[in-house]
């Protein structure tokens, strides 16, 4: 008859304990969503501060990023935009589905909509990408409604240069209650009904 030590008995019950793998996924499974807000704030603020000195220098980070197989060019264009909206995201750390596609999508949201989802809990980790989707255009969609809404106090909020020279011609507008674009040849001017930066899809 073989002799179990305490500790090993010990190690025996918790591999056998649902409780104690649910705990132990459930934290690993929503750190990753910490994970992804952390990262994206740090390209973000990386971004701010190369930029200030020469914006060459941000172009070499995400390049080196990109060869060295730590984050391609394609995700860093949806983690900056996360990183920006940092603040607005990171109180919601726990209800975010852990996958930077998807936050990348709700990061679009102002606060106070966020804010919405998560009390009347439609916000939660285990959103599928096609939820994440139809919550969206279900703002979307309510805003359209609203289209016919002056927007003549509608502030600007922030000028990303695309790398042209600005022309007052070639304007298009997408007007919502959530969101407005507005495109000038050469930059994206996005505004805010209710005066709040919303998001930003950088180059």
């Amino acid at each position: 008859m073989e002799i179990i030590a305490p500790a090993k008995r010990r190690d025996l019950a918790a591999s056998s304990d649902v409780r104690h793998w649910k705990e132990v996924i459930g934290k690993s499974w929503k750190a990753a969503a910490a994970s992804i807000l952390q990262v994206s704030k740090d390209l973000y603020d990386a971004k701010t501060a190369l930029s200030k000195v020469d914006r060459g220098l941000w172009s070499d980070l995400q390049n080196q990023l990109h060869d060295e197989n730590i984050i391609s060019k394609s995700i860093q264009k949806k983690l900056v935009p996360i990183g920006m909206n940092y603040n607005n995201l990171i109180d919601f750390g726990d209800a975010l589905p852990p996958r930077y596609n998807a936050i990348y999508h709700l990061a679009k949201l102002p606060r106070p909509t966020l804010e919405k989802l998560a009390k009347s809990n439609k916000l939660t980790p285990d959103l599928e990408d096609k939820e994440v989707a139809a919550l969206i255009e279900s703002k979307s969609g309510k805003s359209q409604n609203n289209s016919n809404t002056p927007t003549a106090s509608i502030p600007i909020l922030r000028v990303v240069q695309t790398g042209k020279r600005i022309s007052p011609a070639s304007k298009e507008t997408l007007i919502n209650s959530i969101e407005t674009i507005m495109k000038i040849s050469g930059y994206d001017v996005i505004l805010s009904s209710e005066g709040n930066k919303l998001f930003e899809d950088y180059e």
